[in-house]
C-alpha cells in the first residue's frame, strides 16, 4: 500500500510541474495589420529626458479597445524605459474601429534628427507605425 501511495504522490507531483498550455485570448493573439483601423489619433513630442540623453529606439504597444473603439488599456511589449511611458500615454488617446481582437498594436519609432532643427515632429504611417523625431539638444556655453 505504501508503494502505491508513494507512486501516486510522485505522479501527482510530476503532473503539477507540467505546464498547462491554453490558446491565447483574443487580446493576446497576433493582430494582423489589416485588422487595425484607427478613427483618430493625437500627435506627441519627444520625451524630454530621452531627447536630452539622446535615447532612440522602438517601443511596441498593445492596446485593448472597447466596443466603442476607445482604448481601455495600453501595455508596452518592448522598448527603452525612457520612451515607454510617453508611448503608452499617447496610445491611450487613440480611437479605433472595433475588431475581433478588441485590440491593436502600435509601433513607435523614436529618432533624434541629424544636425540641427527648430522643433521635432510626429509622423503616422497607417495602419500602426509612428515616427517621433526630436531635435538634438544644443549645449549653451556661457
Amino acid at each position: 500500500m505504501k508503494g502505491i501511495l508513494a507512486k501516486l504522490a510522485l505522479a501527482i507531483g510530476a503532473m503539477a510541474m507540467i505546464p498547462i498550455f491554453s490558446s491565447p485570448s483574443p487580446q493576446e493573439s497576433a493582430i494582423d495589420d489589416k485588422d487595425i483601423h484607427y478613427t483618430s489619433y493625437e500627435g506627441m513630442n519627444y520625451p524630454p529626458l530621452a531627447r536630452q540623453t539622446r535615447i532612440e529606439g522602438v517601443v511596441v504597444v498593445r492596446v485593448k479597445i472597447d466596443d466603442h473603439g476607445r482604448v481601455t488599456d495600453a501595455t508596452a511589449i518592448s522598448g527603452h524605459e525612457l520612451l515607454i511611458q510617453s508611448a503608452i500615454d499617447n496610445a491611450k488617446k487613440w480611437r479605433f474601429e472595433t475588431n475581433s481582437h478588441h485590440g491593436a498594436i502600435l509601433v513607435y519609432n523614436f529618432r533624434i534628427a541629424p544636425g540641427l532643427c527648430n522643433s521635432g515632429f510626429f509622423t503616422f504611417q497607417p495602419p500602426n507605425f509612428i515616427t517621433v523625431t526630436g531635435c538634438p539638444m544644443v549645449a549653451t556655453i556661457y
